[in-house]
């Protein structure tokens, strides 16, 4: 059984087993996101901008604008949509500036007996309770760590981020280190040869 809170411990303070792979967070994840969410913001206020400006203007979809009650329903809708693009830009933004000021603590330990994943919350996988596992890769480099397991119960979705690297690196490493267990656990169930 891994104890996730002391593994997660251990890794923050640096001292590991040799065999341990730690993986910390990068900052620059949370910034480059930080500044895809200012970016957001600021076109959305160029286009605020740009219509407050012209009042007689609305981007419409396929509608009537020649009338005044048509223009005000779709600059109405624009602000609406607008307001939306804000929110969600300043809730990016704050978000992964917070998460900047810790990324420190955040960490992906892979050890030879399973692997654990502290962001947020602390997630912790034993390759012991493992009876599959597969990989999926995004286009925007996220992977998916898919873990069948032994209960038969749900397959487990675990996400990785480019907040530790290459995920498609780390993925292979995480199978990497399955195989290892699975091997080492073939080998101590065989009797031992005869001399």
């Amino acid at each position: 059984m891994i104890d996730g809170n002391v593994v997660v411990a251990q890794a923050q303070q640096g001292s590991v087993p040799p065999v341990w792979q730690v993986l910390r967070a990068k900052t620059s994840f949370f910034y480059q996101h930080a500044a895809l969410g200012m970016l957001g913001l600021l076109i959305g206020a160029g286009v605020f901008l740009y219509l407050v400006l012209n009042p007689n203007t609305a981007f419409e979809r396929g509608s009537d604008t020649t009338t005044a009650s048509g223009i005000s329903l779709w600059r109405n809708i624009d602000f609406v949509v607008l307001s939306v693009i804000a929110l969600v830009s300043i809730y990016v933004l704050l978000k992964n500036l917070a998460e900047s000021a810790n990324a420190d603590q955040q960490v992906l330990v892979i050890m030879p007996e399973g692997f654990v994943i502290s962001t947020d919350k602390i997630q912790t996988y034993a390759f012991s309770n493992i009876h599959h596992i597969a990989i999926t890769l995004n286009s925007r480099g996220a992977a998916t760590i898919k873990l069948t397991p032994l209960s038969g119960s749900l397959v487990i979705h675990v996400r990785l981020d480019k907040r530790f690297g290459d995920t498609e690196q780390i993925a292979q490493n995480i199978l990497a280190a399955r195989e290892h267990f699975t091997a080492a656990q073939v080998a101590a169930q065989q009797p031992p040869a005869d001399r």
